[in-house]
């Protein structure tokens, strides 16, 4: 953003709409910088909403850091701000950042909160309500409710599918490789890593942390298929997203 001779107030709110954008698409990272800035200013200006709305993506990146009390902090303030100012709109979206920020730390989660972010996130649009859709997802995944998690994880998969959103179907295709490996379908699951690998990289941007840790996970399915591991993981690297 090029900030010459803009009011401030304006500034900082081109730069929380920046995070947020990434936010939406999944790219934690490209959020953190111009919600630090944003932050800063709003800080300068005593404005608490606008603080909040930034403290969002501040403590997402603060869960994928592994700082899981920050993260959660930064997200506790940000909704008890917005419930404060009756603002249901920033309450969802502070949800949607607490759902997915306990995800990434993988811990135990308020009962109901996956359920009440869907219902909220409707309220904000299509793609919030994808991702919420996705965090309840990965929560019953990492519960070990495998049939619950395929349904909603296909169903975000198919949502980013029909917006276009590469970022989030190589995101969900990597989730399903989680759970494909959970279930015993070793091959697929290879098969689904290396299409999720590729299309990152084809992206340009770094493999989410949302996915969990993939490292373990290709590791374990390494030591389970043996020679068969390499050909299955090239065969999903050679995969277009359509296929």
């Amino acid at each position: 953003i090029d900030a010459t001779g803009v009011p401030r107030h304006v500034l900082a709110g081109a730069l929380a709409v920046e995070s947020l954008l990434a936010f939406w698409e999944g790219d934690f990272a490209s959020a953190l910088a111009p919600a630090t800035e944003a932050n800063a200013i709003f800080q300068e200006l005593g404005d608490k909403q606008g603080e909040a709305l930034t403290l969002v993506p501040l403590g997402m990146m603060a869960s994928t850091a592994g700082d899981v009390g920050r993260s959660r902090a930064l997200l506790e303030e940000s909704h008890a701000t917005f419930e404060r100012t009756a603002d249901d709109w920033g309450v969802s979206l502070a949800k949607l950042g607490l759902a997915w920020a306990l995800n990434i730390a993988v811990v135990d989660a308020p009962k109901g909160l996956y359920e009440e972010t869907i219902e909220r996130a409707r309220t904000l649009g299509y793609e919030p309500e994808t991702l919420a859709i996705g965090a309840l997802g990965r929560r019953r995944a990492l519960e070990g409710d495998q049939r619950a998690a395929k349904r909603l994880l296909g169903e975000a998969l198919r949502r980013v599918v029909a917006l276009d959103a590469k970022l989030g179907v190589s995101v969900y295709v990597d989730l399903l490789s989680d759970l494909a490996k959970n279930a015993g379908e070793e091959v697929l699951a290879t098969r689904l890593a290396g299409a999720a690998e590729a299309s990152f990289a084809a992206l340009g941007v770094p493999i989410s942390p949302v996915v969990g840790d993939r490292d373990a996970r290709l590791r374990a399915l390494r030591d389970r298929l043996g020679e068969g591991f390499e050909p299955a993981y090239v065969e999903g690297k050679s995969l277009t997203l359509d296929a």
